[in-house]
């Protein structure tokens, strides 16, 4: 067993999904392995955070106070575009953040500070578009690009507290993409982090999609 199989196989390891012989040979090399022991430990321990993580997609009422009360005092009347579906779609963006977040911090893996920005005007780094093409998404700025678009053109239909609201978290997923991509850039054959840019992806799709219905 080496470090570049344990990697292949690290989920399949902690769902009990292994024969007896390849768990026994995998634990066997966690067991000389501290760089893959603290793997396994930091996918463990986010493995039970995503588990704690409420099954509902509306968010802790503290996550936007500053928004929700002016929301509130405001009763703003947001057409289509829901304050529900605003809401659930800022809570699985914020819970895409903290589980990369915590999955990075878990590796010991220094994060940089991404040097903020306004989504529409920058878009991904380099770092992300070349991960994306790997992962067979290149298509990825054009699809964001036209979603923009689309949202630019009918922004005037939007409060500003929505805007302020979507563009927090569309910048939110942003980061969680170039945190991730850089920690590619370091272990390109790792599944994990592959699978977690390219959901990344899809929520910020997703998220996209949602306001310009």
């Amino acid at each position: 067993m080496t470090c570049s199989d344990f990697t292949s196989r690290i989920d399949e390891y902690l769902d009990g999904r292994l024969r007896p012989e390849d768990e026994e040979a995998l634990r066997d090399h966690l067991a000389k392995c501290p760089a893959c022991a603290e793997e396994a430990d930091a996918v463990e321990d986010l493995r039970r955070r995503a588990a704690r993580l409420p099954r509902s997609l509306d968010p802790p009422q503290d996550l936007w106070p500053e928004i929700a009360t002016r929301i509130a005092a405001e009763r703003v009347v947001w057409g289509r575009f829901g304050r529900r579906a605003l809401m659930a779609a800022a809570a699985v963006a914020l819970i895409a953040g903290s589980v990369v977040t915590a999955y990075l911090v878990g590796r010991s893996q220094a994060a940089t500070t991404v040097e903020n920005r306004q989504v529409i005007e920058t878009g991904p780094s380099e770092i992300v578009l070349a991960s994306f093409q790997e992962l067979g998404v290149a298509d990825y700025l054009v699809t964001r690009s036209g979603l923009l678009g689309a949202l630019e053109v009918r922004s005037d239909d939007l409060s500003p507290e929505t805007l302020e609201v979507l563009m927090a978290n569309l910048k939110v997923i942003d980061d969680a993409m170039e945190k991730i991509a850089e920690a590619l850039d370091k272990e390109p054959d790792n599944e994990f982090l592959m699978k977690q840019l390219a959901a990344a992806y899809r929520r910020q799709i997703n998220l996209l999609e949602t306001a310009v219905r």
